[in-house]
C-alpha cells in the first residue's frame, strides 16, 4: 500500500453507499492542479471519514492523506483485471469555496513546511488576483 497526498479543490461528491452492514463508501471528485497541469481524481471516503467529508463543500480546497491500493483478478472471460482505489484517511479544508484563504482543520494533522508551501502556491494559482496590485 503507498500513501500519497492529494491537494485539490471538490468539483463532486456522490451519494454514500451502504455496502455491507460495516462498510459503506462515498466517491468525491478533486481537481488537483500540479505544475500547471490539472488532473480530475476521483477518491473514495469509508465509514467514519464519511461523516467528516459530507462537511465540505463543493468549491472547498482539501488536502487529503490517503491511502493507494489497487488488486487484480480474472474475470468470467478469463482476462486478468486491475483495479485501484485511492482512499482518504485524513483531510482537513484549506479554503472555502475556494474564494478565502481560512484553513480550518476538520480531520488529520497540520502540513510540513514543504506541504504547506505547495498548499500556498495552490491557493495562489487559484486567486491570481490576489496578488499585491495597491498602488502604495
Amino acid at each position: 500500500m503507498a500513501k500519497t497526498t492529494i491537494v485539490g479543490e471538490v468539483i463532486r461528491m456522490g451519494e454514500t453507499e451502504q455496502i455491507t452492514e460495516k462498510f459503506r463508501k462515498k466517491e468525491v471528485v478533486i481537481n488537483e492542479k500540479t505544475d500547471g497541469y490539472g488532473s480530475t481524481l476521483k477518491i473514495q471516503a469509508v465509514n467514519e471519514i464519511i461523516d467528516e467529508i459530507e462537511k465540505v463543500g463543493i468549491g472547498d480546497v482539501i488536502s487529503t492523506s490517503c491511502k493507494v491500493e489497487g488488486k487484480q483478478w480474472k474475470n468470467s472471460n478469463g482476462e486478468m483485471v486491475v483495479f485501484n482505489n485511492i482512499t482518504i484517511q485524513s483531510f482537513y479544508v484549506l479554503v472555502h469555496g475556494a474564494v478565502n484563504a481560512k484553513k480550518d482543520s476538520i480531520k488529520g494533522e497540520m502540513p510540513s513546511d514543504e506541504e504547506a508551501q505547495k498548499q500556498s502556491d495552490y491557493i495562489s494559482e487559484l486567486n491570481p488576483e490576489d496578488e499585491d496590485d495597491l498602488p502604495f
